[in-house]
């Protein structure tokens, strides 16, 4: 939906499946949370759908052009900013993860343990110094330029 209203892309995957995701967490009080008002799609439908996004976002990753600065008004902004959605995605679910009985959860050849030890080790960073800088807050569209 952000690619599209940002004219990043120029159709719709499937609306039937956009429009019920458009109502989240954060429901507003127009929206529809009537579960019976909507035909909702099969597993393999929803499948079908995320590969077929997967395959247009890696190919505006892939092939648009990739400016200096990146803000408000440049096209990889929504592509940023979808990013960031799935990190809280996954931050969500690591904290729910963490908080279930060790005996729920159970190993999947699809999310294979990260391998640790001699052949895999953990990187090593570096503290690198930083000169002072000013730091501002109530970042507007004027000031972030």
């Amino acid at each position: 939906n952000k690619l599209l209203l940002a004219k990043v892309i120029r159709h719709r995957v499937n609306p039937k499946i956009e429009h019920m995701c458009a109502v989240g967490v954060d429901e507003m009080s127009w929206d529809d949370l009537n579960t019976d008002h909507y035909d909702w799609p099969s597993i393999s439908e929803v499948q079908s759908y995320r590969t077929h996004v997967r395959d247009i976002v890696d190919n505006v990753i892939q092939t648009l052009p990739l400016e200096q600065r990146i803000g408000w008004e440049s096209d990889w902004w929504p592509v940023l900013m979808g990013i960031e959605h799935e990190n809280i995605h996954t931050e969500t679910s690591s904290a729910i993860f963490r908080q279930v009985d060790l005996s729920k959860i159970q190993p999947s050849p699809k999310w294979p343990i990260c391998p640790i030890g001699a052949e895999h080790p953990a990187p090593v960073n570096d503290l690198v110094a930083q000169p002072a800088a000013e730091v501002v807050f109530d970042k507007t569209k004027e000031n972030a330029k």
